[in-house]
């Protein structure tokens, strides 16, 4: 009986010690096996696939630009080197030839982690924030009207702002159950993203995107070498140029007023003033002048033939389509404007 027992024991005993070495083995074999295993549990926002209709394409096609969008500045350092490994991947995809150093990669990527916090949760870096509604061109010029002298602002500017109204939450568009896009194209919420803070005035915008208007079914005659064919299934979204130039520089997380009062001096004539051109700014630009139309860029969401997510573009259609804000559609521009 004894016998019997001590077999068992040391039966036990071998068993526990082959799945410590297995463990040990798959260890070292696979260090970042947790990694490997992680399960998304959002990524049927981007399965576009599928008996959708038309608003509810829209509303993946959108969620999944931004879950991807996050994505790309926001991830553990663990997950650096399968991001170089997914750009390589891209880059072939394009048949583009490059000579960029696996080195210079890491080194990019691990500014951007550094900067954008990681995959932190929540954070104030490089996030996406909930607007209020009641925020629009037409608020941040009268905003201006009140805090800004001769491209200054005055000293208690801070005084004049609506803490209720420049109230911001970070939200995570694709883990919301509820459509983001209303029946008639319009958003549930405006949605604007904080990307890494930059001091320089003449591109900060540039990095950072407000979503504030409908999004559309793509008709807008323009050349395909912007990125898309006649297979691929393409929405389109108006971006008010000015009011991103503006709000860059008086959101709460990082205001910088003198820069608001800069743009805003550069805007009003042309807002008040039914003019037939303005100037741009200081920036170095081909063209001096623009329409007065002209406040508006188109973002483009890009579905393939397989119904997958492709890539987002973003454009300025000079001369050729502007959106009218009061009727809420894309018009092209005529001849006679031109």
């Amino acid at each position: 009986m004894k016998t019997r027992y001590y077999l068992c024991l040391v039966f036990i005993i071998i068993i526990c010690a082959l799945c410590a070495i297995l463990s040990i083995i798959a260890e070292y074999k696979y260090p970042n096996s947790a990694e490997k295993i992680e399960t998304d549990p959002y990524e049927w926002v981007c399965d576009l696939d599928g008996n959708l209709t038309d608003i509810q394409l829209k509303d993946r096609a959108l969620k999944c630009m931004l879950k991807k969008m996050h994505e790309s500045e926001n991830f553990s350092k663990e997950k650096i080197a399968k991001k170089i490994d997914d750009i390589r991947m891209k880059y072939k995809n394009l048949h583009i030839e490059e000579d960029i150093e696996d080195l210079e990669l890491k080194d990019y990527l691990t500014r951007v982690h550094s900067k954008c916090h990681g995959d932190k949760r929540p954070d104030d870096k490089c996030e996406f924030y909930k607007i209020d509604k009641r925020l629009n061109l037409d608020y941040l010029m009268d905003l201006g009207s009140k805090i800004c002298r001769n491209g200054k602002a005055i000293q208690d500017a801070e005084t004049y702002i609506d803490k209720e109204i420049f109230k911001t939450e970070v939200v995570y568009p694709w883990e919301d159950k509820e459509s983001l896009v209303l029946e008639d194209g319009s958003l549930k919420y405006g949605i604007f993203f904080n990307d890494i803070d930059e001091d320089s005035y003449r591109d900060r915008e540039s990095r950072e995107i407000i979503l504030t208007e409908k999004i559309f079914n793509n008709s807008l005659e323009i050349d395909k070498n912007f990125g898309f064919n006649h297979t691929d299934i393409v929405f389109v979204m108006p971006i008010n140029s000015i009011f991103l130039s503006l709000y860059t520089y008086i959101e709460p997380s990082n205001p910088n007023y003198d820069i608001f009062c800069h743009r805003y001096e550069q805007y009003k004539n042309r807002i008040k003033i039914d003019e037939a051109s303005y100037k741009i700014d200081d920036f170095e630009t081909p063209i001096k002048y623009l329409p007065l139309h002209v406040n508006y860029s188109f973002l483009f969401i890009v579905i393939d033939k397989n119904m997958k997510f492709n890539k987002s573009l973003e454009y300025n259609l000079l001369y050729k389509y502007y959106y009218d804000e009061k009727e809420k559609t894309i018009k092209q521009i005529s001849d006679k404007e031109r």
